[in-house]
């Protein structure tokens, strides 16, 4: 079972970002499959640090268009990214506290933090990018 499912209405209309959302989006299945299958902290710590680097690699990805173009509203949306990362490095500090609990708390923040942002923030870039020659 997968936890997300893309659809038209999250592209952007740059076929460079909404891959990059695409593979988060699998990467998010991935580990909510992992944590379905009560895999072994071992097995699942890799995939949380995937998932952690490919959001960043994503960010940075973002971050250098909102440079080069001068986007008008780069840093609410940095801010959100730090936000963002922030908030999963203090779920991922409690996890040894309670597994079950900050598992499902993981699952449910990057479930709506990445629909409300896709559908939000980065929906706000992409006429602006595409006015800029990004595609």
């Amino acid at each position: 079972m997968d936890l997300l499912t893309w659809e038209d209405k999250y592209s952007v209309k740059v076929a460079e970002i909404d891959t990059q959302h695409k593979q988060m989006f699998e990467m998010i299945n991935n580990l909510f499959r992992s944590l379905q299958e009560f895999k072994a902290p071992d097995q699942i710590q890799p995939i949380i640090k995937g998932f952690i680097d490919y959001a960043n690699f994503h960010f940075a990805t973002e971050e250098k268009y909102f440079t080069q173009f001068n986007y008008p509203q780069k840093d609410v949306h940095i801010q959100a990214h730090r936000m963002y990362s922030t908030r999963i490095q203090e779920l991922l500090d409690n996890s040894t506290k309670d597994k079950v609990l900050v598992s499902t708390q993981l699952m449910d923040f990057v479930e709506d933090w990445w629909i409300q942002h896709v559908t939000g923030m980065d929906q706000k870039y992409a006429q602006f990018f595409n006015d800029h020659g990004l595609h």
